[in-house]
């Protein structure tokens, strides 16, 4: 982001695709006609995959600590080792702090859905996929439709469905206010769509 903001506007707006888990800080440096867009994830999908990852990934972040305290998903969830593991969404979204989210959790739920729809042109979510594609080939006016799904598994993570309903029930404890904006955003798709959120 610090890199970004040092450019000139022109090296700045030349960019023809900036992508990145933090982008949204980038978007007041970038050329105002560019098409904004982001895709959220179920929160209890997300958890579940981002532990998975993390497990089997010797060189992420949190690799080491899952192995040395030999943390279920459950324990994960729950053991505040990274600000990504609690209600990630909205406090990213709002720019407010853990504390300050939690304290009032409409306002900052509401915060961060405003956002979402005026910072960005299309937002999607993952079990929408193909809405979401289809809403960025016609805004982007790409020729082909995508013809197929989504190919990036965690190796041996289960299904939600196969999950402990101990883990489920920390990922809802601990992530309310995502799971509150999740929804609120599915809404909307549906409104948007004429289709039904479920």
């Amino acid at each position: 982001v610090e890199k970004l903001s040092r450019q000139s506007e022109k090296q700045r707006h030349s960019y023809a695709l900036i992508t990145g888990h933090l982008v949204r800080h980038l978007i007041k440096f970038i050329d105002p006609s560019c098409l904004r867009i982001t895709l959220l994830r179920d929160p209890i999908e997300r958890h579940t995959s981002h532990y998975f990852y993390a497990r089997s990934s010797p060189h992420h972040y949190l690799h080491e600590k899952i192995h040395s305290h030999q943390m279920t998903l459950k324990d994960y969830v729950t053991s505040d080792l990274s600000e990504e593991l609690r209600n990630w969404y909205t406090t990213y979204f709002s720019d407010l702090s853990i504390d300050q989210a939690e304290a009032n959790p409409d306002r900052s739920v509401a915060a961060a859905l405003d956002t979402l729809t005026t910072s960005y042109d299309i937002v999607g979510t993952l079990e929408s996929f193909g809405v979401f594609i289809e809403s960025l080939r016609k805004r982007a006016r790409l020729w082909h439709s995508y013809p197929g799904s989504i190919h990036n598994p965690t190796p041996n993570r289960p299904l939600k469905s196969n999950l402990p309903p101990a883990a489920i029930e920390a990922i809802q404890a601990t992530n309310r206010l995502d799971l509150a904006l999740y929804s609120a955003v599915r809404n909307r798709i549906a409104a948007e769509h004429g289709c039904t959120a479920g």
